[in-house]
């Protein structure tokens, strides 16, 4: 509030400066291509007069209607009577302002130059002021418009951000019960399939990912921590499938400080592993590679006849975390033998993580 307060004064007083100049710039250039002379002192003297109070009338009236007005109405409390309010008060600067340079001018030149072209120029004094006041009011407005359009503005980038964080949000909450369904779908066939300890030391790593899924509250992780939860993702998914899934990672140790969405590599994994079949006849690879600032997520594809055409819930999520977070989108290439997705790295000076 008070930057836009000191912009609007130094405003008001530039154009008072300008505006004060172009009204008397007449006599003033005619000094300047003619020179000085004792005939020319008496309108010379006037319109320096005229330029201080110009000035003066300018600024104060642009400030009146700029914030002193507003800072009345405020502190009064006033509802109704606006328009009355800002009439009067510019009537009253008016009358205290201009009126008695009027009798001044009428009192002082007259009565020490009594010529007609002085007389002339008095009986304009009104009418150059009341331009300058008009001007003044004008120029205070604009400036309130101004104002205006930038508070609205910023409430508009407030409104989207916080509506781009609500939605990101919404869609993180969906990432927990989804992990959460599949999770206990592996549980049940271990259960069924295994030996009590396995299932045990299964549920042991049930509770290492639950932890990273909820102590991680930030909007993007390194992405070397995305790998580490990854890992122990990975233990649960060979748990359930053995030799019938295969797992790879290739990345290079200088994109590990780089930030993803949380548990983004792991939402790839599992997409892969719902939309695919999965057999001893037909195991499925799963590859992780960098590729131009990007990681990559690549499988063989052999899909099931359900999600031929769909790409599932989880890829349109991480998607639009995408696009909130750092106005990028992720890139899925599918051909007759690969299916991948890859998604951009997004590094510390890009966006604030914590957001």
């Amino acid at each position: 509030m008070q930057k836009n307060r000191r912009y609007a004064i130094l405003v008001l007083l530039i154009t008072a400066l300008l505006v004060s100049v172009l009204f008397n710039l007449r006599i003033f250039l005619w000094v300047l291509e003619n020179g000085y002379t004792r005939e020319i002192r008496p309108r010379l003297e006037y319109h320096w007069f005229n330029f201080i109070i110009e000035f003066v009338v300018f600024f104060l009236a642009g400030m009146l209607n700029y914030s002193w007005i507003e800072s009345l109405i405020c502190r009064f409390s006033v509802r109704r009577g606006r328009i009355p309010i800002v009439v009067l008060c510019n009537l009253l600067v008016y009358f205290i302002l201009i009126l008695p340079g009027k009798l001044f001018h009428t009192w002082y030149f007259l009565g020490r130059y009594e010529n007609k072209e002085m007389e002339f120029e008095i009986q304009n004094f009104l009418i150059i002021n009341i331009s300058v006041f008009l001007l003044a009011i004008v120029v205070a407005n604009l400036l309130l418009l101004m104002k205006k359009m930038k508070i609205a503005e910023q409430e508009n980038l407030r409104l989207v951000e916080e509506k781009s964080k609500a939605e990101l949000s919404a869609l993180k909450e969906q990432i927990s019960p989804h992990f959460f369904f599949n999770t206990l779908s592996t549980l049940s066939a271990i259960v069924r399939n295994e030996k009590k300890e396995v299932g045990l030391e299964f549920i042991g790593e049930i509770s290492k990912t639950y932890q990273y899924t909820l102590a991680t509250k930030l909007d993007l992780v390194p992405l070397k921590e995305e790998l580490a939860f990854l890992e122990s993702y990975m233990f649960l998914l060979e748990k359930r499938f053995g030799e019938k899934l295969s797992f790879s990672q290739q990345l290079p140790d200088e994109l590990l400080a780089s930030r993803i969405p949380p548990m983004s590599l792991q939402l790839l994994v599992e997409n892969a592993i719902q939309h695919n079949v999965i057999t001893k006849k037909t195991p499925l690879h799963i590859r992780i590679f960098a590729e131009k600032e990007m990681v990559c997520v690549e499988n063989n594809l052999q899909e099931k006849e359900s999600g031929v055409h769909s790409f599932g819930i989880g890829l349109q999520n991480l998607s639009t975390r995408y696009r909130l977070l750092s106005q990028k989108d992720i890139i899925i290439t599918k051909d007759k033998q690969k299916f991948g997705v890859k998604l951009p790295l997004i590094w510390n000076e890009s966006i604030d993580p914590g957001r």
